[in-house]
């Protein structure tokens, strides 16, 4: 459930799982198989002891009771894994406590493995596979020895062993690689935290502030084009934002993003009907602004001309407060009033 619930290990469950469902597949299909051969009413009776073959028993209906209890715990078991998987595809919560109540499956496969090997290495196990005899004269001279169950008994008996071991393996591969992508998962969180954080500050909306709305739409679409934040420049575009619009300095987030090496905020910018030849208020277009080759093709690519030189250094909009842009659009409105209510408020 911890698994589930973290939503970053699907992976590793479905492995896991996929491994179980397949192994159990192989298992009760062989085991049918040689459940409904022609074997099922041979006979064999064998004493319980070499040297005192006075009390015989039937060999062969432990073998039918053995591989049915089997058969039975790899039906349950294959079904369980793909409970399994379906909770893990679908996030159900309830499949997932479904499983974990099928433990009881479980108990029916330790009791089938402890009940496996006392039959099968049992003095009459042992006599009524043919273990005692060359097989070829067994099938011969002795035609009720059940020969062929009596292997796939001894067949089930390496398939615990050498499953348990293949399985502890890659078990211990998942568990490995659950505790990497728990640690990994730990710095995506602080990492997912801080976005979600910048993604509240950017889509909150107030009118108790001057130039709230600016804050909010172009300067939070320049913070996020410089920082290359681009999960937070989609949220803004979905929330309807116009990408064009230019902030105090008529600097549009593709400007911003070219000046900052941010290749990712471009591409998602240009995807979304950025125009490519906007003019800031020193006549550049992004194509002035971009300092790096792929950036600077990428424009070239789709269009980009450049404007007037760049003479001057752009502001990095990610070091003002909100305080400071609130000022900025003040000024170049020619806002007095809301310079003086910034003034004494602190700034």
């Amino acid at each position: 459930m911890h698994r589930i619930d973290k939503g970053n290990q699907r992976d590793l469950l479905f492995i896991q799982f996929t491994y179980s469902a397949l192994s159990s597949l192989a298992v009760f299909t062989a085991v049918a198989a040689f459940l409904w051969t022609k074997e099922v009413d041979s006979t064999c009776t064998a004493p319980y002891y070499s040297t005192q073959p006075s009390d015989l028993v039937k060999v062969d209906v432990r073998f039918r009771d053995i591989l049915k209890l089997w058969w039975s715990f790899c039906v349950v078991d294959f079904f369980r894994s793909l409970l399994a998987i379906l909770a893990v595809n679908i996030n159900s919560r309830r499949l997932a406590y479904l499983y974990q109540f099928l433990i009881i499956n479980d108990l029916l496969g330790v009791a089938t493995v402890i009940i496996l090997h006392v039959y099968r290495f049992q003095h009459s196990g042992k006599w009524c596979s043919g273990d005692f005899l060359d097989p070829e004269v067994a099938r011969v001279s002795r035609p009720g020895y059940l020969i062929e169950r009596g292997k796939i008994l001894l067949g089930l008996v390496m398939y615990v062993w050498v499953g348990l071991f293949t399985y502890s393996c890659v078990l211990s591969c998942l568990i490995t690689a659950a505790k990497r992508r728990d640690k990994g998962g730990e710095s995506q969180a602080v990492a997912r935290k801080g976005d979600e954080d910048s993604e509240k500050v950017a889509l909150v909306h107030s009118a108790t502030q001057p130039y709230e709305k600016e804050i909010r739409t172009v300067i939070a679409a320049c913070q996020a084009a410089s920082s290359g934040h681009v999960r937070i420049l989609d949220l803004l575009i979905k929330k309807g934002i116009n990408i064009n619009e230019g902030d105090y300095d008529k600097r549009t987030p593709l400007h911003v993003a070219a000046a900052a090496n941010q290749i990712e905020a471009v591409k998602h910018l240009i995807e979304n009907g950025a125009q490519i030849n906007p003019y800031d208020r020193w006549g550049s277009t992004p194509l002035n602004d971009a300092d790096n080759k792929d950036i600077e093709a990428l424009l070239l690519s789709k269009g980009a001309k450049p404007g007037k030189k760049q003479a001057y250094q752009p502001i990095k909009l990610q070091a003002l407060r909100d305080d400071d842009n609130r000022l900025f659009y003040a000024a170049f409105k020619n806002d007095v009033k809301n310079m003086a209510i910034l003034k004494n408020s602190g700034w």
